[in-house]
């Protein structure tokens, strides 16, 4: 009786450890994309960034999600922000750790940087996106912008392709 009990109660830690760990990341991709240099650097002088501008190019919705990843392999997308515009304005419209979508023939763009944050940290990111079409196999372009100065207007930056420019 004692075995039997201890053998549930290994299999329920199992599960409910397992659980947690599936329930992290359920986003069920139907593409993807590597970026391979994120980068945010916020001091009390100045700073520099890391933002993508992610365009659907199909005529149906998509819902997309950015994972950032530091130097030590953590999650660290809720330092960032989606945005559109609307009415010539940008408006907030998810956080960087939510799934967003991005409507037929639109543009969003994430940005990762937090306001009034001091930090350091590079690494990766992974942009990936799913809909409701099975059949659909590339719905993406984007491009990453590299933005940096002194709190004293002096910007600088640099674009690069995600994918070498190419759908994905």
């Amino acid at each position: 009786m004692k075995k039997a009990m201890k053998i549930v109660l290994a299999m329920a830690m199992v599960l409910l450890m397992s659980g947690g760990a599936m329930a992290q990341d359920c986003f069920n991709a139907q593409g993807s994309a590597i970026v391979p240099h994120v980068k945010s650097y916020r001091s009390s002088k100045g700073g520099l960034y890391t933002s993508f501008y992610i365009s659907n190019i199909t005529n149906q919705d998509v819902r997309c999600k950015v994972d950032v990843y530091d130097q030590s392999g953590n999650n660290v997308s809720s330092y960032g922000d989606v945005w559109t515009i609307v009415s010539g304005q940008y408006q907030l419209a998810a956080g960087g750790d939510e799934a967003f979508d991005i409507p037929a023939y639109s543009t969003r763009y994430f940005n990762f940087t937090k306001s009034g944050i001091l930090m350091r940290t590079m690494g990766y990111a992974v942009i990936k996106w799913n809909s409701n079409d099975p059949q659909m196999t590339k719905a993406l372009v984007s491009t990453a912008q590299y933005t940096g100065g002194t709190y004293n207007d002096y910007l600088y930056g640099g674009v690069a392709y995600i994918n070498n420019g190419q759908p994905f």
